[in-house]
């Protein structure tokens, strides 16, 4: 029978396996949120583990072998080649580590040293989750280190604007898709959004772009406000780079890019062909 104990300020479990005692820290912090959990979840779990004999089986433990499993998984992701570089640099950090040895502090170390806005490290965060989860699947851990960490929240910085001179020269750089998303966005001052959300029916003959819908994520919306539905002028210009990249099998303008995080490196090429400091777009 699987007991806990506290020992410092960290719950830990006593247990029997071929009648030696085994001693294990659970690495959760002694409060009755992480005791329910305990005794819920982890506890059941690792009764099972004895019971079916699965606790003597040697499994690979390293962080990148769940990682490349979780890699595999994700091959069918139709943004796959965009993220991949994003996971690969989560999984070389770990390399080496054993799954069970990484602790939230590491996870949260990790997280702080990404030099970028919390938000943006949604993705980093997410990836490292599901490795986890892959190694609870695997019966080799009994609770996710990376659940639920918080981080301070970014600070709210004065909005900056690129002068008309800045964007001429961005335009004048721009190239493939990058570009007619610009033209809009500058011309237009339609959110992000609304422009990945458009069709080419959306540009009207009377030189009225309508907006009526959104999309973030794969998921399609109608704007945040009744004011979100409505139309906005666009010059000519803007229509024949639009038909430039309009997709044969997409009725999206932007086809499969269906959120800024997507078109990040071509701002970043863009931005850097310019010469000019990378504002967010």
């Amino acid at each position: 029978m699987t007991t806990h104990y506290i020992r410092g300020s960290t719950i830990w479990l006593n247990y029997y396996v071929d009648g030696k005692r085994i001693q294990k820290s659970t690495k959760l912090k002694n409060t009755s949120k992480n005791i329910k959990v305990v005794e819920s979840q982890i506890i059941p779990v690792l009764n099972i583990k004895i019971a079916t004999g699965d606790i003597y089986k040697n499994k690979p433990k390293t962080f990148e072998y769940y990682g490349y499993i979780f890699l595999h998984q994700k091959e069918s992701n139709k943004n796959y080649w965009m993220r991949k570089s994003y996971w690969m640099r989560v999984i070389d950090y770990f390399r080496g580590q054993d799954i069970d040895k990484i602790t939230r502090l590491d996870i949260k170390e990790y997280l702080i040293s990404l030099n970028m806005k919390t938000k943006s490290k949604s993705i980093y965060k997410h990836c490292i989750r599901e490795i986890f989860e892959l190694a609870i699947d695997d019966n080799v851990l009994f609770h996710n280190p990376a659940q639920n960490i918080k981080e301070k929240p970014d600070r709210k910085e004065p909005i900056q604007f690129y002068s008309k001179e800045e964007v001429n020269k961005l335009l004048s750089v721009a190239n493939g898709i990058i570009k007619p998303y610009l033209l809009i966005a500058f011309n237009t001052g339609m959110r992000v959004s609304e422009i990945l959300g458009l069709q080419l029916a959306d540009f009207k003959e009377d030189g009225y772009i309508h907006i009526k819908r959104t999309r973030s994520k794969g998921i399609i919306g109608s704007g945040k406000t009744n004011n979100a539905i409505r139309k906005v002028p666009y010059p000519a210009f803007i229509l024949d780079e639009v038909k430039k990249i309009q997709p044969k099998d997409n009725i999206y303008i932007f086809g499969h890019i269906d959120d800024a995080s997507l078109l990040r490196s071509q701002w970043r090429d863009v931005n850097d062909e310019a010469k000019l400091v990378r504002l967010q777009h």
